[in-house]
């Protein structure tokens, strides 16, 4: 888990480049990110400090509100009350967003490296490798065009496993025992 952990995190630092298609401009944002990410390591600056900064550059990135519903399921989903709806996608942003910025705090260096966009019907894959001074990991962000934001992620693999696949089955233990809002209590305490 702490290998996917790392992985991811070395994905995100790449991530503001997906909505630029052009190849040009996803390799000068590459560069871009991997220096930010070398500047916070070589700074010894702690990634919580520069919460804000980082929260700005993976929000606009990520359709929260769809992978909220994924992660819950059409079931649980269409049961809930739009209020609960409203209270879960808050609470699930939330949790989301310092899932992934905690990990930054993994970076040690490591080479990323974009391969081409893979364009099907209505979706883009983005694959990222990470090369360490051992291994290369892949992390594939998967995107739709969003109406208004344009292109978005709504999920991400880590070596074949679906963030929103991991998410499902933890909420679904939960959803046991519990109802939506025994779920919302559970995130808000994360």
């Amino acid at each position: 888990m702490k290998k996917s952990k790392i992985l991811l995190s070395l994905s995100l630092v790449g991530l503001n480049i997906l909505n630029a298609m052009q190849e040009k401009e996803i390799k000068s944002n590459i560069d871009i990110m991997q220096t930010t990410l070398a500047k916070f390591v070589l700074e010894k600056k702690s990634i919580k400090e520069e919460y804000v900064s980082i929260n700005n550059i993976i929000s606009p990135m990520f359709d929260f509100t769809l992978m909220g519903k994924l992660v819950l399921g059409k079931k649980e989903w269409n049961k809930a009350t739009n209020s609960e709806k409203d209270k879960y996608i808050v609470n699930f942003t939330e949790n989301i967003k310092s899932f992934y910025i905690d990990k930054f705090d993994l970076y040690t260096g490591q080479k990323l490296l974009l391969k081409e966009p893979v364009k099907t019907r209505k979706r883009i894959t983005v694959t990222n490798l990470i090369i360490g001074k051992s291994d290369t990991n892949e992390v594939k962000y998967k995107l739709y065009k969003n109406k208004k934001r344009g292109w978005v992620i709504y999920d991400v693999e880590i070596s074949g496993v679906s963030v929103i696949k991991i998410f499902r089955a933890q909420y679904k233990d939960i959803l046991k025992k519990t109802d939506i809002n025994g779920l919302i209590i559970q995130l808000n305490k994360k």
